[in-house]
């Protein structure tokens, strides 16, 4: 029961995160900007607005940092593929619901369907972050990666369980 995401990662494909810097309604596609593909290629990454349509909690739009997979079009272009998911919106506003699992000494860990969907694991909260945090607890919360691709909470506020992005 591996979802498309965790199966890929599984797999050993690499994902990537950007901030989605443009999208054209009326060409329906936008740009992310990903400092790892411009190194590659020196190009930002071109995505349909069908896979930003397909993010797992709302569709993805500009000011979005985002995590993704990777094609490379018929004309050597950077494309951004599906799964992709929304990990903060402008300014870092959180973006993705969860719930408290675990707290520990200054640590936490946060279920969340969407990234357990993706990376095919809990997000990991420290510091400041897991204090005053209880199991159980709902919050909303935005996404950054440790250098070796795990998630781990940037911020988070409490919210109603009705909470949407």
């Amino acid at each position: 029961g591996r979802s498309k995401a965790a199966a890929k990662i599984a797999a050993g494909e690499p994902f990537y995160h950007g901030k989605v810097r443009t999208f054209l309604l009326e060409k329906k596609h936008g740009k992310i900007c990903c400092e790892a593909i411009h190194g590659m290629c020196g190009q930002d990454v071109y995505v349909f607005q069908e896979v930003l349509e397909r993010s797992k909690s709302c569709a993805a739009g500009p000011g979005d940092t985002v995590v993704f997979f990777l094609h490379w079009s018929a004309r050597g272009q950077p494309q951004a593929s599906s799964p992709l998911l929304r990990l903060s919106g402008p300014g870092g506003a959180p973006t993705l619901r969860g719930t408290v699992k675990t707290v520990g000494e200054g640590v936490g860990y946060l279920e969340c369907e969407d990234t357990m969907d993706f990376f095919g694991q809990d997000v990991y909260v420290e510091g400041e972050l897991a204090a005053g945090l209880t199991p159980g607890q709902t919050v909303a919360f935005s996404v950054g990666l440790t250098e070796e691709g795990t998630p781990r909470v940037e911020s988070l506020e409490p919210c109603e369980e009705s909470w949407q992005p």
